[in-house]
């Protein structure tokens, strides 16, 4: 389903019709107006087609091809640090790491570098990054905690795991940002009430986490 404001932007754009002042507030939501779906593997009922579709006007994470999202496909560590460096308007790092296998003249390697300053995304050694290695749904769910925390935002509300039969397979290194993130309904578990931390993050899952963050954590962000 579209975000209200299409619906409004149809009725009063193309009927040239009116809309109640009431019904015309944002009401604070990311709204989706300049985007087209081009992909043909994202049905309009999907629980991420919104998500693509700001990912879309964002440009968050590429299409696997011109027709193809691929949701289902696992996202890579390159995928999740060039997708937030780009939410975080393309900022630029002061100095470049000393990771071997990444080219710093690159989207990808500028937002390896900016990522890595930040503290959001480390390397897998002093001198790798390995921008190809699959991200798990905790590692996601870390990586968005620590890019909150670098761009200043409260990161002081949680929750609980406690309803999840698997809370305990959580790692470490990953709770707080497991908690945070299914506390502020970014990450949500499965109808067998599970979690599932070490599966794999997918493209249409990712977008959706994010678009659920710039929905809903925005108007959060510390002073």
């Amino acid at each position: 389903m579209l975000d209200n404001e299409i619906l409004i932007n149809y009725i009063t754009g193309t009927l040239k019709g009116t809309v109640p002042a009431e019904y015309s507030k944002a009401q604070g939501r990311i709204t989706v107006t300049g985007a087209v779906m081009p992909f043909t593997d994202v049905a309009a009922n999907a629980y991420y087609y919104d998500a693509v579709l700001f990912s879309i006007e964002k440009g968050l994470i590429p299409g696997t091809s011109d027709t193809a999202f691929s949701p289902n496909v696992t996202m890579t560590r390159g995928d999740v640090v060039l997708a937030l460096w780009n939410l975080a308007g393309k900022p630029s790092a002061k100095a470049n790491p000393a990771f071997t296998d990444v080219d710093f003249t690159t989207d990808l390697g500028k937002a390896v570098a900016w990522a890595n300053e930040n503290s959001i995304v480390n390397g897998k050694t002093a001198t790798t990054f390995v921008s190809g290695d699959s991200v798990s749904r905790q590692q996601f769910a870390a990586f968005m905690f620590r890019y909150a925390e670098a761009l200043g935002y409260n990161v002081s509300i949680g929750g609980s795991l406690g309803a999840f039969t698997d809370a305990s397979q959580v790692s470490s290194y990953a709770t707080k940002a497991m908690v945070w993130a299914n506390g502020n309904g970014l990450v949500n578990g499965f109808s067998d009430n599970t979690v599932r931390p070490f599966g794999t993050a997918t493209r249409g899952q990712s977008a959706a986490i994010i678009y659920r963050f710039a929905s809903t954590l925005t108007a959060s962000k510390a002073a």
